[in-house]
């Protein structure tokens, strides 16, 4: 006998979602996309049903509904999952070590800096070469 439960995937209401991000933060998979204030939607390929997603909503927009054709979650969907919340985490990890982020002219200061070094560089390179 089986124990396998056909797969459910989370529905985000388009008529109700606020944009708010919480859902997007909540999901360990990396399954919802959306942008702030815009209306999200959940990659179904990536959404393994775990329901994270639904009590951070406050508006309740979001519910899980049996995956079309209905299918259990196979093994290598599971092991696919497993590793996107591993990229996840590790992505999470480097944004908060990353240095604040610098204002644009910084920025712009900083390319212009590696630029100037990589055209130094190849001057020197191309000097050597007619030696």
């Amino acid at each position: 006998m089986s124990t396998a439960r056909t797969l459910r995937l989370a529905h985000i209401d388009p008529q109700r979602c606020i944009g708010c991000t919480r859902c997007i933060d909540a999901c360990p998979f990396d399954a919802i996309i959306g942008a702030p204030q815009r209306m999200h939607t959940v990659v179904a390929a990536s959404c393994i049903g775990c329901a994270l997603c639904l009590p951070p909503c406050p508006v309740d927009c979001i519910a899980l509904v049996e995956a079309q054709p209905p299918a259990p979650l196979t093994r290598a969907q599971a092991i696919e999952a497993r590793a996107r919340r591993e990229r996840r985490r590790e992505r999470l990890a480097r944004e908060a070590a990353a240095p604040v982020e610098l204002d644009r002219t910084e920025r712009l200061a900083a390319a212009l800096r590696r630029a100037q070094q990589r055209h130094a560089g190849a001057a020197r390179t191309a000097g050597a070469n007619e030696r």
